[in-house]
């Protein structure tokens, strides 16, 4: 579960890089610089010392492993190493606690398995693929089989138990949730022409008037408001014609008036003049609605969404799961981080890029 989300970081770290998101010095950094590292331990598990390089070696063995063609690059390695060591240093740490608790159970990893994922992970050239790394065959078979007996841990420990916790009840439980906080809405997209004046009646016979220009010339919604005011400028005095902007609204924000204007349209159709009161000064405003699109939000059905719930609440259930165990097992190990963290400085940085 930690490789998932771990994998996840990352790849918004590479979209950064490479989408231009990454702050400006960073990306007029050119791969002439060299990769500088301030070695030096950071912590101590079951006798076993962490030192920077051992994180920048794991987290280079991620690298390899999901983003291939990044290994070469300065920048990007500068950039990863800098938003994730600590993050890894905590995963090292876990997996070293995981490792003294496989002990136990004896868990054994076979030399052809060794081998198939040695292969996998570096291809058939693997002598010069480490070198590219600067591992020794040792070191990765060494990392390989902690990962695979890891592996294996979090399956016996965590997975196969939280597989048995989500039944078919759970799922629907999970869609009636989804269901109400996801309701089936209707939603107009439109605009309205509101026209007013000094009287009431001249109000009505405007707003006539720009319905019948819009019949009879065919007129685009939005130049209705300069064909009326010339048409009307000899009576245009205490005449008022506003176009909306673009509206957009559903069931639960529209408000009932516009709702009851809206709901007889058709996409595209024009409503004739309604008459409203303006809820600011009580005026009896004449508006036209233009209904430009009406949807509606149905609700996916269950057998839709049954898989994509599930998943979910299996990953909600392995995270939990691994949170137990990680926390069972510091506590029966004698896990205790002030001993085991080395003291840094608050300001400690150990990759930097010249």
């Amino acid at each position: 579960m930690k490789r998932a989300i771990f994998v996840l970081i990352f790849s918004l770290c590479v979209q950064s890089l490479l989408l231009g998101d990454a702050p400006a010095p960073m990306m007029l950094q050119d791969e002439s610089q060299e990769l500088i590292v301030y070695n030096r331990i950071l912590a101590k598990v079951n006798g076993k010392t962490i030192s920077v390089i051992d994180v920048m070696k794991r987290m280079d063995l991620f690298l390899q492993h999901h983003y291939p063609h990044l290994v070469s690059s300065k920048v990007a390695r500068f950039q990863y190493y800098n938003s994730q060591w600590r993050e890894t240093l905590a995963q090292i740490i876990d997996q070293e606690l995981m490792l003294a608790d496989s002990e136990r159970l004896e868990i054994k990893v076979s030399e052809a398995e060794i081998r198939e994922e040695m292969l996998t992970r570096f291809g058939p050239n693997i002598i010069q693929t480490l070198d590219n790394m600067n591992l020794t065959h040792e070191e990765a078979r060494k990392m390989i089989v902690d990962e695979m007996i890891v592996q294996r841990m979090m399956w016996y420990r965590v997975n196969a138990k939280a597989l048995n916790t989500v039944n078919p009840r759970d799922i629907k439980t999970a869609y009636h949730k989804h269901c109400e906080k996801n309701p089936a809405l209707e939603e107009w997209r439109y605009q309205v022409l509101s026209v007013r004046a000094a009287d009431k009646a001249l109000s009505e016979a405007l707003a006539h008037k720009a319905f019948d220009i819009l019949q009879q010339k065919h007129l685009e919604f939005a130049t209705l408001p300069q064909e009326l005011n010339t048409q009307m400028e000899a009576t245009s005095e205490g005449m008022n014609v506003a176009l909306s902007p673009e509206l957009q609204a559903d069931e639960k924000s529209i408000s009932a008036s516009h709702k009851e204007a809206l709901k007889s349209l058709t996409p595209g159709a024009i409503s004739p003049p309604i008459a409203q009161v303006n809820r600011i000064d009580n005026t009896v405003v004449y508006r036209i609605f233009h209904l430009i699109e009406h949807t509606k939000k149905t609700l996916p059905s269950f057998e839709s969404m049954a898989d994509k719930l599930k998943d979910e609440l299996l990953q909600e259930a392995f995270d939990k799961g691994n949170a137990h165990y990680i926390a069972r097992l510091r506590q029966r190990l004698g896990y205790d981080e002030k001993h085991m963290l080395e003291t840094l400085p608050p300001d400690f940085q150990p990759f930097n890029l010249r």
